[in-house]
């Protein structure tokens, strides 16, 4: 069994900041509510020195006696997340200023991006490499190497304020979405051997398995919807040939595919060979045959 302590593992880990924030309800707060919060969640999860002071200490403890000193820094750290909650947000803004410097820490240290960027937060490589398409979150996800379940393009946009990537995350949302705009990347499924040599061709960078995708030579989706569309496409074509034959087959030549005797036949034969490409009678009758499939019988007419 767990302690609570040990639930808190990763106290050091952008996972927690990340989790906070997530759990704060951000889209229910107007821009002033939102940074502060942020900037409470940031120094309080990735900057609390009573935490990074006694870091060293906790790992460099046997485990059975870390959940003491653990329980203390978490104490530490909910006495601290109050004391800042109390601040107005002119106190609040020296306390970020006091750690990172009058531009604050988006453009510096940027604790939130270096969150989103840890290893854990790592894309799937082996499964995402192999999908028949990703999403457009996916996709976006993906390109910085990120898994996308960890960070979503709305959660971003709350973020940008207070975090150079989150700003970068959110330019390329729209540099995607207006790529799609235009069909120089498809809508919802984004083939990803096409994002990654639309991500080469607008020299973004991105992982190199992903961009790896672009030169990867096995077959891909779109090679069969390729082929499947194509395949489709002279279906149709035949049926619409098809179909006007029929329609000179009856209103020319008054055929009916169920008349007992014909001469349709016979007078389509005699027209192909007036024109210098004569047809045989069984040809004449296997197309006439297909294109009957192809229109109700009620439209054949018996009078003639």
């Amino acid at each position: 069994m767990t302690t609570a302590w040990e639930d808190e593992a990763c106290l050091f880990d952008g996972g927690v900041l990340l989790n906070a924030l997530a759990s704060r309800n951000l889209e229910q707060m107007d821009v002033g509510q939102r940074n502060r919060t942020i900037d409470i969640e940031v120094l309080v999860n990735d900057l609390h020195p009573a935490s990074e002071a006694r870091r060293p200490e906790l790992f460099d403890l046997p485990r059975e006696d870390r959940v003491e000193v653990g329980q203390s820094v978490l104490r530490d750290r909910a006495a601290f997340h109050e004391h800042l909650i109390s601040l107005s947000t002119a106190n609040l803004t020296l306390e970020v200023r006091k750690r990172w410097g009058r531009n604050g820490y988006a453009k510096t240290e940027d604790p939130i991006g270096r969150a989103f960027l840890q290893s854990d937060h790592a894309a799937d490589e082996w499964f995402f490499s192999r999908c028949a398409y990703w999403t457009t979150h996916e996709a976006v996800a993906l390109s910085f190497g990120r898994n996308p379940i960890i960070i979503e393009p709305l959660f971003a946009a709350y973020l940008m304020d207070r975090s150079a990537f989150a700003r970068a995350f959110v330019d390329r949302v729209q540099l995607i979405e207006r790529a799609q705009r235009v069909e120089q990347l498809t809508l919802d499924a984004v083939e990803p051997k096409a994002f990654a040599c639309w991500l080469r061709d607008m020299r973004i960078d991105a992982p190199g398995w992903v961009l790896a995708l672009a030169s990867d030579r096995t077959p891909n989706p779109t090679d069969y919807q390729s082929a499947a569309s194509s395949a489709s496409a002279q279906t149709r074509e035949r049926h619409t040939m098809l179909r006007l034959i029929a329609a000179m087959a009856v209103d020319g030549y008054g055929y009916n595919p169920s008349a007992a005797r014909s001469d349709v036949t016979s007078q389509v034969v005699a027209a192909s060979e007036r024109i210098g490409h004569a047809q045989s009678a069984n040809t004449v009758r296997k197309y006439l045959k297909e294109a009957a499939e192809l229109v109700p019988p009620d439209l054949y007419r018996d009078d003639r």
